[in-house]
């Protein structure tokens, strides 16, 4: 549907529920056209879309990738920020983790949470 012009209008859920079917069958490449689908229908800044594809980086160790989506995110919640926190410290890189987690501190203590 989506590869076939279809524009799911105002429905990030189409996007999110194929992109989860994409981690579990570790299909990176329908992922990496997902996501350029959906930032093509404005979805890039959605964070429901944005977290799914964060997952699928994170899951497989792709921080490079993952910490593109996640600086493009405008609406970041807790998940966002687990998720990336957990896929460094996964792929070995824990003082990225942490700065991560020190950074993740820092925001929402401004913000007042």
């Amino acid at each position: 549907m989506i590869f076939e012009g279809v524009r799911p209008d105002n429905d990030n859920l189409t996007f999110t529920v194929a992109l989860k079917e994409c981690l579990r069958l570790f299909d990176l490449k329908t992922v990496e056209k997902l996501w350029c689908k959906a930032m093509d229908c404005g979805f890039e800044f959605d964070v429901f879309v944005g977290s799914s594809v964060l997952n699928f980086y994170a899951k497989y160790q792709k921080m490079d990738e993952a910490i593109v989506v996640f600086d493009s995110m405008l609406g970041r919640d807790l998940v966002c920020w687990t998720t990336t926190i957990s896929g460094f410290a996964k792929s070995g890189l824990p003082i990225k983790a942490f700065d991560m987690y020190k950074c993740k501190r820092r925001q929402w203590t401004e913000m007042g949470l």
